[in-house]
């Protein structure tokens, strides 16, 4: 309510604060709203980011699965450089068993190892096949088996334990779902061995 004047007149003065007090109410009221919306905000984003590093603790590991025979075996993705079709093998006289021969690929040559004859399985009957090509610090090597089938991936601690008390096979680290997941540090060590 307008205050008067003692003749009855409207204070003029009073009208002109009252729109500055308004203005100083109005602006107040944004700048609470606008700290509990960025309050809210920064709430919900800590919240995602905890429920996000909750979610990356569960641990996931890539795995190539390849098959030889009747077997399905998988090797940890991160020991594999690519996979390519095998391709004209050179046999050097005096080679081992397990050393089909070297493979020229894109100007590399590749030793490569038949995988079934390293683990002390036949030798494949099957012509062809697809050649794994390995991280190495040596000497380029690969890995020759039936048909790479293609990735997978499994929880970090499936990969820990054994679901079979004895995979019957020293190059296996374990068994999960039927895969025989091959130890590469004892696969590398074989074709160390194989290549003196």
């Amino acid at each position: 309510m307008s205050r008067r004047t003692p003749t009855g007149e409207i204070d003029r003065a009073d009208v002109h604060h009252r729109p500055a007090r308004s203005v100083t109410v109005s602006v107040d009221e944004p700048d609470r709203a606008s700290a509990r919306i960025q309050h809210i905000l920064t709430e919900r984003t800590r919240r995602m980011a905890k429920a996000a590093a909750d979610r990356t603790t569960e641990k996931t590991v890539a795995l190539l699965v390849c098959r030889v025979g009747t077997e399905r075996y998988a090797l940890p993705l991160a020991e594999v450089v690519e996979v390519a079709t095998l391709g004209t093998l050179a046999l050097p006289p005096r080679s081992p068993p397990a050393l089909l021969g070297a493979m020229n690929l894109r100007g590399v040559i590749y030793r490569v190892f038949d995988l079934g004859r390293l683990i002390a399985l036949e030798g494949s009957a099957e012509p062809g096949g697809h050649v794994v090509i390995l991280r190495s610090r040596g000497f380029p090597t690969g890995l020759r088996v039936d048909r790479a089938e293609g990735i997978v991936s499994l929880p970090g601690d499936r990969l820990t334990r054994s679901d079979a008390a004895d995979c019957g096979n020293r190059f296996t680290e374990n068994v999960v779902d039927g895969l025989l997941i091959l130890d590469p540090n004892k696969i590398k060590d074989r074709i160390a061995g194989q290549g003196k």
